[in-house]
């Protein structure tokens, strides 16, 4: 009994510990998540290969079988001579990839079990996302953070360095820190209400001042999702969202290249939907003369900019090769050179900056519409459950925080990294190991 105390103690400190691996960078994720199987293991022994008759878990299943296979196939088909691609650099690491699925039916299992403790997870997410954003705010003002990084005025990595990435850890991780403020308020103590209000400012603030644009936005939507579901904390997001926007009027008037970089947002995201959308029609349904205007028209009209609607028109194309299963994963850096040469305003990079668009090419539709199935089912199980919930139990506040998770990371309309990077998989598919566990949601 006691080694199973003392195992159980083990596993929640590496479980509160993500947070902070994810500060650290992938050796340490990867560590901790390699830490947390073998504890599990060691806790679960066989049952870990004992399965529920588990729909999410099938379809997760099979959309890495789908993945592993494509990378087989199309490596063995089209990519055998390539010099840097072998053997190693393409099946080998397809297989590894398997350590995600198996990241979240081990987590799926420990919760069945009631092995994981969220608090100290929910507590070190609070105190991780509170430094950070009060070193980026201090970067931005004074242009040096506590680890001496200095800012260009207009992005701020804080802890991160030399990465550019606090504004997309705060989206992440500022989630679980905000709804554990109902759990400090569960009281409805005024100065609580209050410190919570302050905390959710700096949240804002500082992934506004972190100059990730998109993050800054899924978060903004995180908050908006938690206003509408968790009533107790409604004065608190109030305060900490007017006090976070007068901050960032303020700064945005006082600079103009602040000011422009942030309000450009809207113009390309605007632009790049009607574009792109524009021009996958042309090409593939318009007539001869229509696509050969649209050509002359958008060598002239299509700046590179951030190289979003080039990667976007790039992934379709990439897809398009393989349409049911994919070209196998990270097969978008193998292909987009290629389709680079042959058409015009394409672009090539390591991944699409979309998650939907790299799924397609590395699985095609088959891999995403496992995905969605997966998401459907999540969202018919949850969604529809909060919505006509005025309360929340304590342990149903976990659910709520990675349902609002899942559904910013996965959100279809914004540009992203890598589905498949170390980072993006290791959360994603920590959150989905979680919401498997429906059965503990109250009804």
């Amino acid at each position: 009994m006691g080694k199973i105390l003392n195992l159980k103690f083990s596993l929640n400190l590496l479980f509160s510990l993500i947070p902070v691996s994810f500060i650290l960078g992938n050796f340490a994720i990867n560590l901790n998540i390699l830490l947390i199987f073998l504890f599990g293991i060691l806790i679960l022994k066989k049952e870990i290969f004992l399965l529920d008759n588990n729909l999410e878990i099938k379809l997760l299943t099979s959309f890495f079988v789908v993945l592993i296979l494509s990378t087989i196939f199309n490596y063995l088909v089209f990519e055998s001579n390539l010099q840097n691609f072998s053997f190693e650099n393409r099946v080998i690491k397809s297989i590894f990839f398997l350590r995600y699925i198996i990241l979240s039916i081990l987590i799926y299992k420990l919760l069945s079990r009631n092995l994981i403790d969220f608090r100290f997870f929910f507590i070190s997410s609070l105190i991780c996302c509170s430094v950070l954003s009060l070193d980026v705010i201090l970067q931005f003002l004074s242009g040096k953070n506590l680890l001496g990084y200095t800012s260009n005025s207009i992005n701020n990595s804080g802890l991160f360095g030399e990465e550019l990435i606090a504004g997309g850890y705060l989206s992440k991780f500022s989630i679980f820190s905000i709804i554990f403020l109902q759990v400090f308020i569960a009281k409805d103590n005024f100065t609580k209400k209050i410190l919570a209000g302050v905390l959710i400012f700096l949240f804002i603030l500082s992934a506004f001042y972190s100059g990730n644009k998109m993050p800054y936005h899924m978060l903004l939507i995180g908050i908006i999702l938690i206003f509408l579901f968790v009533k107790k904390l409604r004065l608190s997001i109030f305060l900490g969202v007017f006090l976070a926007f007068i901050s960032i009027l303020i700064s945005m008037q006082s600079n103009e290249k602040l000011k422009s970089y942030h309000l450009s947002f809207y113009n390309n995201f605007k632009i790049v939907s009607y574009e792109v959308t524009k021009k996958v029609l042309i090409e593939n349904f318009g007539s001869e003369e229509q696509k050969k205007n649209e050509k002359i028209r958008t060598e002239v009209y299509w700046p590179v900019r951030t190289g979003h609607k080039q990667l976007f028109l790039t992934a379709i194309d990439v897809w398009k090769d393989s349409l049911f299963f994919g070209n196998g994963v990270k097969s978008f850096r193998i292909k987009c050179s290629e389709k680079q040469k042959k058409l015009d305003n394409r672009m090539c990079d390591s991944h699409p900056h979309n998650f939907y668009l790299e799924i397609l090419c590395d699985t095609g539709i088959v891999g995403l519409f496992l995905i969605l199935g997966i998401l459907f089912i999540f969202f018919k199980k949850y969604f529809l459950v909060f919505f006509k919930k005025r309360g929340f139990h304590e342990n149903e506040l976990i659910f709520l925080s990675c349902f609002i998770c899942i559904f910013l990371e996965l959100f279809p309309f914004k540009s992203s990294g890598s589905f498949f990077s170390t980072t993006n998989s290791s959360f994603i598919f920590l959150i989905i190991g979680i919401l498997l566990n429906k059965k503990r949601l109250k009804y």
